[in-house]
């Protein structure tokens, strides 16, 4: 089955999409289409063949929607009323050119702000190292945000060093072991959240409860491919 100039535009702009503009979702529906195409070609060349195609596609895809389902049903609980956290912890995201953190970073902090008010008692320690088009750390950038919010300094801890879900973790509780067993909070993206809890629970993290920051809708959709494979990725190989 020969490649026209679709197909390889279409390739072409798989990466670029992913690369450039961060954008998974679209080079997923890019990729989507061009996998019905090439279905659809095969059929009428190869029925039988095609006919295989198109149920191993239906399965993949269903999948997809019903991991990206599960993925997001039940973030979204309350904590016991007597639970009483010693730490909360919050994954790092995106921070602008200027500084600020980026909006999906922001949700979180917000969370964040929201449960410092409730758990005044609770140390935050911040995650997240420095990409390499951000001016400064992530940490820092979340420190900068919640100080500026009215939080006490002398309440944040920083984790500078981290680049992935799972650094974060292990970089974490290296730098302040008593997270793996003393009673703590979790923040990241509802997406996120449950592989970030999976993880976290494989490292050995003994009473720690999670809490989603929510993400916009199209953000979401945009997400939720990338999370996927993300999440096969972790669930295969992390140690």
């Amino acid at each position: 089955m020969p490649l026209d100039r679709w197909d390889i535009l279409g390739l072409v702009a798989i990466p670029l999409f992913i690369v450039l503009g961060q954008s998974f979702g679209l080079a997923f529906l890019v990729f989507l289409l061009l996998a019905l195409r090439w279905g659809k070609r095969l059929y009428k060349t190869h029925p039988n063949w095609g006919k295989l195609y198109f149920l191993l596609f239906a399965l993949g895809f269903a999948s997809w929607l019903g991991f990206s389902f599960w993925l997001i049903n039940g973030v979204y609980q309350p904590l016991d009323q007597n639970f009483s956290p010693q730490y909360i912890l919050v994954l790092g995201a995106g921070v602008r050119e200027d500084g600020q953190p980026k909006n999906q970073l922001r949700y979180r902090l917000e969370k964040t702000y929201e449960l410092a008010q409730i758990y005044p008692q609770a140390k935050l320690i911040l995650s997240g190292g420095q990409g390499p088009d951000e001016p400064l750390s992530e940490a820092q950038a979340m420190q900068n945000y919640l100080v500026q919010k009215g939080l006490a300094q002398k309440r944040i801890l920083q984790e500078d060093q981290s680049t992935s879900t799972q650094e974060n973790l292990d970089f974490s509780a290296q730098k302040y072991p008593q997270l793996k067993t003393a009673p703590s909070i979790i923040i990241s993206s509802d997406y996120h959240l449950k592989r970030a809890r999976f993880l976290a629970q494989k490292k050995g993290f003994q009473n720690i409860k999670a809490q989603a920051a929510p993400t916009p809708f199209l953000w979401l959709l945009n997400q939720l491919p990338r999370e996927y494979l993300a999440f096969l990725k972790d669930f295969l190989f992390s140690l």
